[in-house]
C-alpha cells in the first residue's frame, strides 16, 4: 500500500488556510457575544497603578491602555484583545424564605412583601444601593413649592413600559396613585393618602402632589424606600384590568427585568428587557426568586448549585462560608427584630368606647415589662445571630437616626435587661402569676435566621418565669385577618416581627396602627398626636427633639419587646456571583437584584 506524499510547501499553505478560517470563526463568535475556547496570547503587562474610582455603579469596565514602553516589536504579530467573558449561567436564582402574601397586585400587599415586585417595578424616587439615600429614579427632580405643601415632580422622558405598552408619562403616575388609594386597597398607605393627597398633571412629564397637611415621609413612602408606589401602565390596566389570579401576568412596569412567570409557593421568574434599559443592564439574562421556607433547604440548594444566592441563618451561613461561599452585606443599619403585642385594640378604633379586650393581660405595662425582662438577649444573639445583633435599646431608634438619646442605653439593663427573678416579681405585682398568652407562629421573610427558632426560644423564656404559653400557627393571610383586621380576634398574642422601614413608618405601623395599617403593637391615645406633629414638621432639627421626647414616652410604656438590629446578609456562590450591592435598609430587605454581578 502506497502513501501519497505532498510537497512541504503545499502542506504549509493548507495549514495557513486552516488557521485563517479558525481566526475568522473566533472573530465572528466574538461579535455575537459567544465565548470561544481559544485563548489569545497574553498581552504585555503594564506597570501597576492606582485604579481610578468608577464614575457610576453601572459604568462598563474600561480596558487599560498599554504604555509605549510595553509596545510589541514591529516584527511580532499584534496581540488579540482578550474578550470579556459572559456570566457562567443565564439564570441567577435567589433563594428566599416566602413572603407572607403572594400577589401580582401591589395595592393588595404591604411593604414587607415587596421583594416579589422590585425586580420589575420602578418608583418615582429610588434608593442608592450603597448609601441608602433617596435618589431620582422615574423622577429626575422634585421640590416643595415655596410656602406650600405641594411637591412638584419632574418625570424622566423616553422610559418604556414592558411588552410594548408605550412610554411612561404623568398619566401613569396618576393612575398608580389612584390605584393605591382605591376604597378596596389593602396597602399600608392607601387609606392614609386617600384622606389628604391629590395628584395634578401639569404636562406629560410633570406632576404635582398636593398635600393638605405637611408629611415629611410622603416621598419616602411613595418610593422604593417603603414600596408604596410601584409605577404601572395605565394603558395596560385599562385594557386588561387586575390579574385574574396570582400566577397571571401583572400590569406592565418599567424595570430592568420584566415578569416571565410565577408558580405560587414555588418561584417568580423575570427576564432582562430585550433593549438597553435607561438605568441599568443586569448581568444575568434571567432572574428567579425561589421561595424555600426551610433554611436547611436553601443551604443544600446553594451547595448543590441549584440556587446561587440565599438568605441563611447564622450557623448555616458559617457552614456555607466554610464550603467556599461568600457573604454580601447591606451597609445601612435598618433591619430589626422584636416581639410585638396584640390584644390591646380599641372598640371601633375609638378610645372613648374602651378596649375590645378589657381584660387582656397585655394592657398592663408591668406584664409587658416582665415578658421583656424574661428574655436573655445575649444568649439569643450568640445562638442565632453569632453575636452580630446590635442590641435595640428603643425600637426604631438608632444612633444614626433622628431623636437618639444615649440615656436609653444606660437605663436599658434596669428597664428591659434579662432578670427572671425581677420578671416574676413584676408578674406577682400585677396579679398575673398565672399569666397565659399565645405566641403566633407566622412565616417571616427577610431575616438571616429561622424565625421559628427565635419564637420557640421566646416561649421557653416565658415558661421559665411561670407563663403558660400556647403556640398557634398561622399563614400570613390568616394572621392579618385575625390580628390586624376587624374583628381583631387576637386577645393576648405575641408575635415575632421584623422590619427595615423608615423611622416614621416603623413607629406609626408598629406602635400605633390607626395612622396606617392595623398592625400596631399597642393602641393608645398618647402617641398619635405626637406622631402627627413629627410627620407635619419638615425641619430636621425640630424633628430630632420631637422624636427624642416621643422615644421617652415609648420607653415608659414598654411598647414591645426590643431585640436586635441585624445586619442584612446574603450568601453567594462566587463561582456564579461576584457581588451584590443592596442597602439592607428597605422594607422587604432584598432589593436591587438588578445589581447582582456575575462572576466571569
Amino acid at each position: 500500500m502506497h502513501m501519497l506524499r505532498f510537497p512541504s510547501w503545499l502542506l504549509a499553505v493548507a495549514l495557513l488556510a486552516i488557521l485563517l478560517t479558525l481566526a475568522a470563526a473566533c472573530s465572528s463568535a466574538a461579535d455575537r457575544g459567544v465565548a470561544v475556547s481559544q485563548q489569545a496570547p497574553p498581552a504585555p503587562q503594564a506597570p501597576s497603578a492606582p485604579q481610578a474610582p468608577s464614575a457610576s455603579l453601572d459604568a462598563k469596565p474600561q480596558s487599560p491602555a498599554i504604555p509605549a514602553s510595553a509596545a510589541v516589536p514591529a516584527s511580532a504579530p499584534a496581540p488579540v484583545p482578550a474578550m470579556i467573558a459572559g456570566p457562567q449561567i443565564d439564570r441567577v436564582i435567589v433563594g428566599l424564605s416566602p413572603v407572607q402574601v403572594e400577589n401580582n397586585i401591589p395595592r393588595n400587599t404591604g411593604p414587607s412583601f415587596t421583594p416579589q415586585f422590585r425586580p420589575m417595578y420602578e418608583y418615582i424616587v429610588g434608593v442608592d444601593p450603597v448609601t441608602g439615600a433617596l435618589v431620582p429614579q422615574l423622577a429626575t427632580e422634585w421640590a416643595l413649592d415655596s410656602g406650600t405643601t405641594t411637591f412638584r415632580i419632574k418625570l424622566r422622558e423616553d422610559v418604556q413600559f414592558h411588552n410594548g405598552w408605550g412610554e411612561f408619562t404623568a398619566k401613569d403616575v396618576l393612575h398608580t396613585f389612584k390605584d393605591f388609594t382605591r376604597e378596596d386597597s389593602q396597602h399600608a398607605f392607601g387609606k392614609k393618602w386617600r384622606t389628604y393627597v391629590t395628584v395634578e398633571i401639569v404636562n406629560d412629564h410633570e406632576v404635582l402632589f398636593h398635600l393638605e397637611k405637611a408629611d415629611s415621609e410622603f416621598l419616602a413612602n411613595f418610593a422604593e424606600q417603603s414600596g408604596g408606589g410601584e409605577i404601572q401602565s395605565k394603558a395596560n390596566f385599562d385594557e386588561a384590568g387586575d390579574p385574574k389570579n396570582v400566577d397571571a401576568q401583572p400590569i406592565a412596569s418599567t424595570g430592568p427585568y420584566r415578569w416571565s412567570e410565577r408558580r405560587q409557593g414555588q418561584y417568580v421568574r423575570y427576564s432582562r428587557v430585550p433593549y438597553k434599559h435607561w438605568r441599568i443592564t443586569p448581568d444575568f439574562p434571567e432572574l428567579e426568586i425561589r421561595w424555600l421556607p426551610e433554611s436547611s433547604t436553601r443551604l443544600a440548594a446553594l451547595i448543590t448549585e441549584e440556587i446561587h444566592v440565599a438568605e441563611l441563618p447564622g450557623d448555616q451561613l458559617i457552614d456555607a462560608v466554610g464550603r467556599g461561599m461568600q457573604v454580601v452585606r447591606g451597609p445601612v443599619p435598618a433591619l430589626r427584630t422584636f416581639l410585638q403585642f396584640y390584644g390591646t385594640y380599641y372598640v371601633d378604633n375609638d378610645p372613648a368606647k374602651g378596649r375590645l379586650y378589657p381584660d387582656s393581660p397585655l394592657l398592663d405595662p408591668k406584664v409587658r415589662r416582665a415578658l421583656s425582662k424574661s428574655i436573655n438577649r445575649n444568649e439569643l444573639n450568640q445562638a442565632f445571630f453569632q453575636g452580630k445583633g446590635e442590641i435595640m435599646y428603643n425600637n426604631h431608634y438608632h444612633p444614626g437616626r433622628l431623636g437618639w438619646n444615649p440615656v436609653w442605653e444606660e437605663t436599658f439593663a434596669e428597664e428591659f435587661g434579662y432578670d427572671p427573678a425581677a420578671a416574676m416579681a413584676l408578674l406577682a405585682e400585677a396579679g398575673k402569676s398565672d399569666l397565659s398568652i399565645t405566641i403566633a407562629v407566622v412565616p417571616l421573610s427577610g431575616l438571616p435566621i429561622n424565625p421559628n427558632d427565635v419564637v420557640e426560644a421566646a416561649a421557653g423564656y416565658f415558661q421559665a418565669i411561670g407563663v403558660d404559653v400556647k403556640l398557634q400557627t398561622f399563614d400570613g393571610g390568616a394572621f392579618r385577618s385575625a390580628c390586624q383586621r376587624v374583628p381583631f380576634e387576637c386577645d393576648a398574642h405575641v408575635k415575632l416581627a421584623r422590619t427595615s422601614s423608615t423611622q416614621m413608618l416603623g413607629l406609626s405601623v408598629y406602635r400605633d396602627s390607626r395612622i396606617s395599617t392595623g398592625s400596631g403593637s399597642l393602641w393608645n391615645d398618647v402617641t398619635p398626636p405626637r406622631l402627627r406633629k413629627i410627620a407635619e414638621t419638615l425641619n430636621p432639627a425640630e424633628q430630632d427633639g420631637l422624636y427624642r421626647d416621643l422615644g421617652d414616652v415609648y420607653l415608659s410604656m414598654y411598647m414591645e419587646i426590643p431585640l436586635f438590629w441585624i445586619p442584612a446578609e446574603a450568601v453567594v456562590n462566587p463561582k456564579f456571583v461576584s457581588d451584590w450591592s443592596f442597602p439592607g435598609s428597605i422594607s422587604g430587605t432584598w432589593t436591587h437584584m438588578d445589581h447582582i454581578k456575575a462572576a466571569r
